[in-house]
């Protein structure tokens, strides 16, 4: 099927790669086989746990792979595949056992979900296709109901079932890729083929040109000696040479055939390796002070490769500079083009013209997507030299985009929690950050303090004990000698760990871990954006628009209450911020609560809403934060409700609503700690310190947080009194009487209902009158809403009036149970039983 001459002249090349420095890259593909398929259990108890284990067994191995294989500058990620690096082995190591820790985090949610995936698709009795498919089509609904958060696990695809395929049986399966599979195919000549008609066709071609690959790899003695010699006890034997096989594929599919007659790359990955167009500093001065070989445009190309650090690709330049793609490759070619016309100097071999001449001015890596060759290019130093000495000062950087991509610093603040950080400012606060210590030396990278302008973007990390990214901000002015001028514009409710930046390969080179020494650090459009990526994921942004309008009248006309009852509940609540909704079950408390939220919002926005349930085992642990058992021991973890202050804390000129039911089922004291202080309307907004960690807290002004109080329940203690004092308190009463109630009785027009609702009605007078029991305990009227004329029968209200009525009356007169069961005769005559 292949081309022997060209698989013979890969196979070379592989071989004297793999015997030096570029087994290193892959030998986690033979200890992923041997992990997974020693230690996975899919019946385990905490198979997510067990999972993370099977794939990562030994705690540095992702970020060790991560670092050699997956970070290539400039990488670009298009449809869940990478394509930074040259070599298509990074491919495999974002796509494979590496990306596939993603299952862990699915698993962690939605065990019992994963488990049948994995269960379906590792039985080998039903039919292969059926099983991938099955397995992506569950995955798709897995990562439906995780929403946004579910996006950075794209990769659970056919794809990745046949790599977890691999890990379970690496005798039987091959791992791959569809670029792997189309570009190894395409670069070893093997003929005319179209991988565009699904998932099934494309494997099926795959697994036979790999089974003949195999077979010649097979027959190859100093290959199966060099691969023998390098594994070790931490490696699958792989004595069927399925894992070396695709190795293989993955190698021929990263390399163009020109490769090895140019040297094509360094260890670092640019090309070509070893050619050099023989121009000096002094001669590319000469090139750039000339009109005739670098003309404007020319020189506005150069200006914004320099300006975005000397490395780009023209999506980025089109994107972030402005213009079309077109016009930077043609004026890249063109500009080439000029200096061979004008210098005698020699050129790399390759055939494609656009190559060659892009190899004058530049060093690149090719950037592969499925169907195209994109290029990623750094300047080379001599000509990146002489654009420092030219004036580009005349030279417009952004052309027809968008303002805000014109901010191009962006900056890490790293600060002592303890001290001060970005937890402890308010959003839209802006703090005079000083450019000295109290000593009066100059802080750490100070350069960056001083080249910091207004507007740029500012992401707040605070160092131990958190150890988090914990808000965004900007420059709101630059320094003035003395200060640096920084606003905080949203912190975060979920805040990104140091750890899963570390794991990052595209982040591995910031400023930052270089030397984390320091305060103000740099980071580029790039890395910036792949934070940002992480961010989102963790804390979406709020929807925009789409929430139903909803008024005062909604709510007059859904919770039968009069508009003077309304303005009055509103107006304690506005004023307290914190109320108690108590009243017997069935007075519609947690329907107007939410209602009353709706209302004075203005909008049905659930983002806005938080609802939580108290019981005895409820703590301060999850409702502020404490220490969560987790795979790697304990962690600190924010509670729900420090969650929702900060995002509340986000948007300051709109309210929020956390309401709690069953609220005096918890222990008050033991759930609120120190924010029962927190919570009073004079200290909002005021900072403490929380008892667990130390750090800075507030509680903001837009929050208003409503609970609901059962009255009825006899096993329930009064609320203790120190929270009491903190809330107002609304009896929700039933709505019988009310006008907007009995419009709605007259609508059903039922003379049946009539007579229940008048028993019902005198029923609750004698409740009311109980000295044992009063308005708290009288009947809801919710027992007999929503309904229409259609569909209030005799069926319903018998089924009320037995299931919910009576057999509270039984509870309240349990000592007088003749009282009770003369109420349940009253409704049988009434219902003619």
């Amino acid at each position: 099927m292949y081309n022997k001459d060209i698989f013979d002249k890969y196979l070379d090349s592989y071989k004297r790669y793999r015997t030096s420095y570029g087994w290193k890259q892959v030998k986690y593909k033979w200890q992923a086989a041997y992990s997974f398929n020693h230690r996975f259990d899919n019946n385990a108890y905490d198979m997510a746990g067990n999972l993370k284990t099977a794939i990562d067994y030994d705690g540095d191995l992702i970020l060790e792979l991560m670092g050699e294989t997956g970070n290539a500058a400039g990488t670009v990620r298009e449809n869940g595949m990478d394509q930074g690096n040259s070599d298509r082995e990074s491919t495999f190591a974002m796509n494979s056992p590496i990306r596939s820790i993603g299952l862990y985090d699915m698993a962690r949610k939605f065990t019992d979900d994963v488990r049948t995936m994995l269960s379906f698709l590792f039985n080998e009795n039903r039919e292969l296709y059926k099983r991938i498919n099955e397995f992506s089509n569950h995955a798709s609904v897995v990562l439906d109901r995780m929403g946004t958060g579910g996006r950075k696990f794209r990769f659970q695809n056919g794809y990745m079932a046949a790599v977890l395929l691999w890990l379970k049986y690496p005798d039987k399966y091959y791992p791959f890729t569809f670029p792997d599979i189309k570009w190894a195919f395409a670069n070893l000549k093997a003929g005319e083929i179209s991988f565009g008609d699904g998932f099934a066709r494309n494997m099926t071609l795959a697994v036979a040109f790999y089974d003949e690959v195999r077979e010649a790899l097979r027959t190859d003695k100093e290959l199966l000696d060099i691969i023998k010699e390098r594994i070790d006890l931490t490696c699958y034997s792989d004595p069927k040479q399925v894992t070396l096989t695709a190795d293989f594929c993955s190698y021929v599919a990263g390399r163009y055939p020109e490769d090895d007659e140019n040297g094509a790359k360094d260890e670092a990955g640019w090309r070509p390796c070893g050619y050099d167009p023989e121009l000096t500093k002094d001669d590319w001065l000469l090139i750039l002070r000339n009109k005739s070989i670098c003309d404007e445009d020319h020189l506005a190309i150069l200006a914004r490769i320099k300006d975005n650090g000397g490395e780009a690709c023209v999506d980025e330049l089109a994107k972030y500079y402005g213009k079309v793609k077109s016009y930077y490759n043609e004026g890249i070619l063109a500009f080439a083009k000029n200096i061979t016309g004008a210098y005698d100097i020699p050129s790399p071999k390759y055939e494609d013209t656009f190559l060659r001449m892009f190899s004058i001015p530049f060093t690149w890596k090719n950037v592969r997507s499925f169907d195209e060759t994109n290029l990623y290019f750094k300047l080379r130093p001599e000509l990146d030299a002489a654009l420092s000495m030219i004036d580009l000062s005349h030279v417009e950087l952004y052309v027809d985009v968008n303002p805000r991509r014109k901010i191009k610093n962006y900056w890490l603040l790293s600060t002592n929690p303890r001290v001060w950080g970005f937890s402890h400012m308010a959003v839209g606060d802006v703090k005079a950050y000083t450019l000295y210590n109290d000593n009066g030396s100059k802080r750490r990278i100070f350069d960056n303090l001083l080249n910091a302008k207004e507007g740029d973007i500012v992401v707040g990390y605070e160092s131990y004990p958190t150890e988090q990214i914990v808000g965004l901000g900007e420059v709101s002015a630059a320094h003035d000698d003395k200060y640096l001028y920084l606003k905080k514009t949203e912190g975060l409710a979920s805040p990104i760990e140091l750890r899963d930046l570390k794991i990052n390969p595209e982040l591995h080179d910031m400023e930052f871990f270089k030397n984390m020494q320091g305060n103000f650090f740099h980071i580029n459009q790039g890395e910036y954006e792949r934070i940002m990526d992480m961010v989102r994921e963790e804390n979406p942004l709020q929807p925009e628009g789409g929430a139903l309008a909803y008024t005062k009248e909604d709510f007059l006309n859904e919770v039968y209450m009069d508009g003077k009852e309304y303005d009055l509940i509103v107006e304690v609540l506005k004023n307290k911020r914190n109320m108690i909704l108590e009243g017997a079950p069935g007075v519609g408390k947690t329907f107007t609560a939410r209602r009353l939220a709706y209302s004075m919002m203005g909008k049905k926005d659930e983002s806005r809403i938080e609802f939580v349930q108290f019981h005895q085992n409820y703590s301060y642990d999850d409702f502020v934060l404490g220490y969560k058992p987790t795979a790697n021991g304990r962690e600190l973890k924010y509670g729900i409700f420090y969650r929702f202050c900060l995002y509340a804390g986000n948007h300051p000129d709109q309210k929020y609503f956390f309401i709690i039911d069953e609220i005096n089922r918890g222990n008050m004291s033991k759930i609120f700690g120190e924010l029962l202080m927190m919570i009073e309307r004079d200290y909002r907004g005021s900072v403490t310190t929380l008892s667990y960690n130390g750090l800075r807290f507030q509680v903001p002004e837009n929050l208003y947080i409503i609970g609901m109080m059962n009255t009825a329940d006899r096993s329930l203690a009064l609320i203790d009194y120190a929270l009491r004092r903190r809330f107002s308190f609304y009896l929700c009463e039933p709505r019988f009487r009310k006008e907007r109630f009995i419009e709605y009785q007259k609508s059903l027009n039922s003379p049946l209902f009539d007579r229940v609702i008048d028993e019902v009605v005198s029923l609750n007078k004698e409740i009311e009158l109980d000295p044992k029991l009063g308005k708290g305990y009288c009947i809801g009227h919710s027992y007999f809403c929503g309904r229409n004329s259609t569909d209030v029968t005799e069926e319903w209200l018998q089924a009320v009036v037995d299931y919910e009525v009576v057999p509270m009356l039984r509870e309240y007169w349990h000592d007088e149970i003749e009282r009770a069961n003369k109420w349940a005769e009253r409704f049988h005559e009434v219902l003619g039983h």
